[in-house]
């Protein structure tokens, strides 16, 4: 008998097992605050380079988190989610990074820099960032502001994010071309 989270993922998602068998693994859970009963499960599957999937968790349930955004709207629709302050930017995040597939940049070590990037190239993306800004909307809910890697470019995108966790897209810019990226994001 291993563990018995990853028990529990072997019988809801049975292909899980070919990918495990004879492989390190490890899965942890994570609290998200904005949520009473679903938490993050993420399974890392140890390679030459790792294999990280995430899970939402309501106890009874499991549900894949693949880029859609279907699996948050099933769990806020289950949670009667209504967002506080408080609690509203890792919401934002979490929603843009499990429900949206977006990878949020605002930190220059976010970045796979390419080896051979110059200073210069690296300068100018790093200009383009920004952290993450929320504010109450006063059409209700929030606004939210990030930049995103998008391809080989960073691009500032805006939300509309509803108390209930719905999210609107309000628009784009790209704010930095062809960043002197090692990989583009997956």
């Amino acid at each position: 008998m291993g563990d018995p989270l990853v028990d529990r993922l072997r019988l809801k998602f049975p292909a899980l097992g070919r990918t495990l068998e004879g492989r390190e693994h490890l899965a942890a859970r994570e609290a998200l605050p904005f949520y009473r009963r679903h938490s993050l499960v993420t399974l890392t599957i140890q390679l030459r380079v790792p294999l990280v999937y995430p899970y939402l968790d309501d106890g009874v349930d499991l549900a894949e988190l693949n880029g859609t955004f279907r699996p948050l709207a099933a769990a806020n629709a289950r949670e009667r989610l209504q967002l506080v302050p408080q609690h509203a930017e890792a919401y934002a995040r979490f929603a843009l990074q499990h429900g949206m597939g977006a990878r949020v940049v605002e930190r220059p070590e976010q970045i796979d820099w390419h080896h051979e990037a110059d200073a210069e190239a690296k300068g100018k993306a790093v200009l383009a960032l920004r952290p993450l800004r929320l504010v109450i909307s006063p059409e209700g809910g929030f606004e939210v502001t990030a930049v995103l890697h998008h391809q080989q470019d960073l691009v500032e995108a805006r939300w509309r994010l509803a108390l209930d966790g719905g999210m609107h897209e309000l628009g784009t810019r790209t704010v930095a071309e062809r960043i002197p990226m090692a990989r583009p994001p997956v």
